[in-house]
């Protein structure tokens, strides 16, 4: 059942697809339905031709006149569907096939009731394999429909089932396990086959929508919309020209046909910059390998001016592997492209100095580390400003806003090939990339002296010195996190010695910050045990 269940199953679909899915499932049912019963009438008229005995005439006419009557009527009522739409919704004529079947099928039972060991063998035989091939002739009619299709099945193989159970014949009991077997194998081929038509359906359905979506795309493309559509062949020669591509491109249609799609990119300078050649790199490598490529963006400068370009393309590959050329779409991002690039730099930078700001400081000591030469190393300075508080407490938050900006511009002036960035509030974070040779002490120092004159702040003059703590790699660590927490440890014993000076981290400072963090929190916890007495002394 599990297996039948899965043949069932059929992925999610839209209201209207499944709407359509009916409507098609009772349009090939009705297509099929009045030959099916004319052929099942002329085997009929066979049937009761031979099986009936001579001396039941009565039933012989009254039985299949009866029968002959609801075909007809079948006949006259599908015919017309097949040629004409239905006046009637696919649920009236659902019902309408559905009572059919489930006449049509117990008349047979009853005809086959009524004959069935009333006859000679050989008749009874005859009579089985008839109701067989109905059957099987019914399921494969109706497949279209499995509720239809398996209401046939189980009505005639039910029917049939009692009739072989009441005789006491052991044969007749052979013959009902038989049928079980056979019912069974034509719930398999009805529930495939319907399952089979329904996945056809959908999959036109899908593809009809496909197709309606990719030609209103192509009607967008080629009547003014913000994307192009390019071809060439295996040379690289544009085999469609789109007038969108040739406007955008700032030449002609003309022009556009004389160029092959390299010689396009050349004339865009798209190799005048970093990213241009790497973009360009990156296309080279899927063109050469006939691979597909997406979203790719490339800059281009069009009558002067610097432009994005967004490009996707995908191989033209005939089924025996012969590939034909490139197809492909492109579009102008350039101000979605501009608009993300200024989100990436506000995000990476400190809005009251425009310096990188903690994350970005992060980011590029990572790369300073993982790209040093072995003759090289990398200092990590924290710059921080003495006393900004009391200017913040006695000027005002304005006054010290203008004078981190102040700062800001002296560090400008030497920074060079470092990196400044704010950390927060009055404090500063430098990358010194340079060789293993030189000394921390002088590169700092030329921070510490840029700082040296004294700054005028909307006419207040205000005196400002700082304090550098500095590690190094490979030397104290190669972890940037680790970096930047000894640098402050340096920074915290080089304030506490004096300020105004340059402080190197040492092993030392390790030990004495773990053994002063030891202490706070056993005194802390002493506290809270009750580990100390309180002696008062008088002070003479």
């Amino acid at each position: 059942m599990n297996r039948l269940s899965r043949l069932s199953r059929q992925d999610p679909a839209s209201e209207t697809d499944c709407n359509s899915l009916f409507r098609r499932q009772i349009d090939e049912a009705a297509a099929v339905a009045p030959f099916a019963n004319l052929a099942y009438m002329a085997s009929l008229v066979v049937i009761l031709t031979y099986t009936v005995p001579p001396g039941r005439q009565t039933l012989r006419w009254l039985g299949g006149a009866l029968i002959f009557l609801v075909l007809a009527n079948s006949i006259r009522v599908w015919i017309p569907l097949r040629w004409r739409p239905s006046k009637h919704t696919p649920r009236y004529d659902y019902v309408g096939l559905l009572v059919e079947v489930i006449v049509v099928a117990t008349l047979d039972v009853a005809l086959f009731a009524l004959l069935f060991h009333d006859m000679d063998v050989f008749r009874d035989l005859v009579l089985i394999a008839t109701m067989a091939g109905i059957m099987g002739a019914g399921t494969v009619t109706f497949s279209s429909l499995r509720s239809v299709s398996l209401t046939w099945i189980y009505i005639h193989g039910l029917g049939v089932f009692t009739v072989l159970i009441v005789h006491a014949e052991p044969h007749f009991r052979v013959l009902a396990i038989q049928l079980c077997i056979y019912m069974f194998a034509l719930t398999v081929g009805a529930v495939y086959l319907s399952a089979s038509f329904q996945r056809r359906c959908l999959a036109e359905f899908q593809a009809e929508s496909e197709r309606q979506t990719v030609a209103l795309l192509l009607d967008g493309f080629e009547g003014g919309s913000r994307d192009w559509l390019w071809e060439c062949d295996t040379n690289g020669r544009f085999s469609h020209t789109s007038a969108r591509l040739a406007e955008v491109a700032g030449m002609t249609v003309d022009e556009l046909q004389q160029l092959t799609f390299g010689q396009l990119l050349t004339r865009l300078q798209i190799a005048s910059s970093p990213e241009g050649r790497a973009a360009a790199a990156q296309m080279i490598d899927k063109l050469e390998s006939s691979a597909p490529f997406r979203d790719t963006v490339v800059p281009v400068h069009v009558d002067g001016r610097r432009r994005w370009w967004s490009l996707s393309g995908n191989p033209r590959v005939l089924e025996s592997g012969v590939i034909l050329g490139w197809r492909g779409v492109g579009s102008d991002i350039t101000e979605r492209y501009v608009h993300e690039q200024e989100i990436l730099r506000l995000a990476a930078t400190d809005s009251l100095t425009g310096l990188p700001n903690r994350r970005a400081f992060g980011v590029a000591l990572e790369e300073a580390i993982n790209s040093r030469a072995p003759d090289k190393q990398v200092l990590v300075g924290i710059l921080d400003l003495d006393n900004f508080k009391s200017v913040n407490d006695t000027l005002g938050h304005p006054i010290g806003d203008q004078l981190l900006l102040e700062v800001t511009t002296r560090l400008r002036k030497v920074v060079g090939s470092d990196m400044c960035s704010r950390m927060g509030g009055d404090e500063f974070g430098l990358i010194v990339c340079t060789s293993s040779r030189d000394d921390p002490g002088v590169i700092f120092d030329r921070y510490l002296e840029v700082l040296h004159e004294p700054f005028f702040v909307e006419g207040n003059r205000i005196e400002v010195r700082a304090t550098i703590g500095y590690s190094s790699a490979p030397e104290d660590s190669t972890d940037a996190d680790g970096l930047v927490m000894l640098a402050d440890l340096a920074l915290y014993e080089a304030k506490s010695t004096g300020r105004n000076r340059v402080g190197k981290f040492s092993p030392l400072l390790r030990a004495r910050a773990s053994a002063r963090a030891t202490a706070l929190h056993e005194l802390d916890r002493g506290i809270e045990e009750g580990q100390f007495d309180l002696h008062y002394q008088p002070q003479v």
